[in-house]
């Protein structure tokens, strides 16, 4: 099954995520000619595993790493075995133990379109070598669809 960019999918359900908390807090900036304050908040992390907590600032303290799956913090000390280094993607041990989630066929899908689909290029509206949108009448050349295709 092939859809085009411009066929509506079914929209999945936004995630709730938790708000965490956030520092306020004054932040003096020297622009050389005059002197700003204004009021930025900062979120606070907070390490799964010691329960301390730091405020971070614009950047992550080199010494805590979060997990790309849920979010938590951890301090790299913290973790068994403690790491030396903070890797690009890392999944805390819940996140790790945890199944893959498998994704499952939808049984509520858009039905297949049925009718006849266009003879010319819903981009150029020339004809030619058209691939056919599996769930409305249109048709594409593939370096016309948006983003090009290379292949099928």
């Amino acid at each position: 099954e092939w859809n085009c960019n411009l066929c509506a999918q079914p929209k999945k359900a936004p995630k709730v995520k938790e708000q965490k908390q956030k520092y306020t807090g004054p932040l003096m900036a020297d622009l050389g000619h005059c002197e700003v304050t204004c009021t930025v908040r900062f979120p606070k992390i907070e390490c799964i595993a010691c329960d301390e907590e730091e405020v971070t600032g614009m950047l992550k303290p080199p010494d805590w790493i979060t997990c790309r799956a849920c979010d938590d913090s951890y301090h790299l000390k913290c973790l068994d075995p403690p790491l030396q280094f903070r890797p690009n993607k890392w999944r805390c041990p819940p996140c790790k133990d945890r199944p893959v989630k498998v994704k499952k066929e939808k049984e509520e899908s858009k039905p297949l379109f049925e009718g006849e689909h266009d003879d010319d290029c819903f981009m150029c509206f020339h004809g030619g070598d058209l691939l056919c949108c599996d769930y409305c009448e249109k048709a594409y050349h593939l370096k016309c669809h948006l983003s090009p295709l290379d292949n099928i």
